[in-house]
């Protein structure tokens, strides 16, 4: 429900003329013309229903209603100038909403960010690409991109190297797939059918089939022995290195990538485009 307030510049300059006693020292002080000052006044008075001052041979004198009033507003007047002037010497940093895929944010961007901060003060809100559920529409979007159809304002930030993963097995088959379940992220349902051609392999029919709903799903997945899935090298380097996944058949190029683009729908305030730029520039040399 919207406020049911007298008009501003009319509470200004009844503060004014309050704290300078005449209308002429309120005009003064507002930059204004004296019957600019009385007119906004006499506008507050209409939407009140009371006069609050009255004008006599010797000068102004606050009415009953007046004196009531101008405690309330001085009190409000003063908040008000002394927040502003907080945050003029505090300046928010600009807020860059950034989309992301739910697995490059989990296992990529939120560690990249708490690894090696941005190179400025950059308030950085990360959101779903999803646009439902009254989300902010984001700046940037970084998410997956088939080589062929990048375009000339994408960047690409991580490599186009993909593998099976899976959690090491207690005793190697002799075929090291075999048997082993496929998980499949329904964000990229292809990922399997371009391994087995890049790979020159062919699907064993033994191996059962579990979907999941993306990427982050799929590699937990793999990461407690549901199965195996296809993911870039560049998600699952920790857990590579310290021996909790494997990848026995290495990582190819699939004709993917990750990339980072400018929403279509978002609105750049001219403040935020060299933040911007600072922030993919960060994000290439970090990644």
């Amino acid at each position: 429900m919207r406020r049911r307030l007298p008009p501003w510049r009319g509470i200004e300059a009844f503060e004014a003329v309050a704290a300078a006693g005449t209308v002429t020292g309120a005009a003064a002080r507002l930059h204004l013309s004296e019957s600019a000052v009385s007119r906004q006044i006499r506008a507050v008075e209409i939407d009140l229903g009371t006069p609050l001052l009255l004008r006599l041979p010797s000068g102004l004198v606050l009415t009953a209603a007046g004196a009531d009033l101008l405690p309330v507003v001085v009190h409000a007047l003063d908040s008000l100038e002394s927040a502003t002037e907080r945050l003029r010497i505090h300046p928010r940093a600009p807020r860059l909403t950034v989309g992301c895929d739910p697995a490059l944010a989990e296992r990529w961007l939120i560690p990249l960010l708490a690894a090696a901060p941005p190179p400025r003060a950059v308030v950085v809100e990360l959101t779903s690409l999803d646009m439902g559920s009254g989300r902010a529409v984001p700046h940037l979007r970084i998410a997956w991109q088939d080589v062929d159809e990048e375009t000339p304002t994408s960047t690409s930030l991580l490599p186009d190297a993909f593998g099976p993963v899976h959690r090491p097995l207690a005793v190697e088959p002799t075929r090291p797939w075999a048997g082993i379940t496929r998980i499949h992220a329904r964000s990229w349902p292809d990922a399997w059918e371009r391994w087995d051609r890049a790979a020159g392999g062919i699907a064993d029919c033994r191996a059962g089939e579990v979907f999941m709903a993306d990427l982050a799903l799929a590699v937990r997945g793999a990461e407690v022995g549901l199965g195996r899935t296809i993911v870039p090298e560049a998600l699952v380097r920790p857990e590579l290195a310290d021996g909790r996944l494997i990848a026995p058949s290495g990582f190819r190029p699939l004709g993917r990538r990750v990339g980072i683009v400018p929403s279509d729908n978002a609105i750049m305030p001219a403040a935020l485009v060299p933040v911007c730029r600072e922030f993919i520039a960060w994000l290439r040399l970090e990644a």
